[in-house]
């Protein structure tokens, strides 16, 4: 099995606007050491980081603001689960705007 872990961490009030939170998003990528080569000299967490990275780094997400990488790094639980991880720092920018063409 692999796993992949989803976690919003370190809230700060934001600078801008006092309601609002910046945050890290987290994410972990985990599976058994037996199940990493996809071939081709690809490892299955780089490409699963890589997947998660094209489609939230940079990217505006509504409620929650702009995610920026920060670090990924290896990750080693134990002899049955390594893997990467990923952390990105999340800042709000502007509220979200209502599209009047929606």
């Amino acid at each position: 099995p692999i796993y992949i872990i989803v976690s919003l961490d370190n809230f700060k009030p934001n600078s801008g606007n006092p309601e609002f939170r910046d945050c890290n998003l987290i994410f972990y990528v985990l599976c058994h050491p037996d199940h990493w080569s996809l071939g081709n000299f690809q490892l299955r967490p780089q490409k699963i980081i890589g997947e998660l990275d094209e489609m939230f780094n940079g990217k505006k997400m509504t409620g929650i603001g702009t995610p920026q990488l920060m670090l990924s790094k290896n990750l080693l639980l134990n002899d049955q689960l390594m893997g990467m991880m990923s952390i990105y720092q999340v800042i709000h920018g502007v509220e979200d705007e209502i599209d009047p063409l929606t």
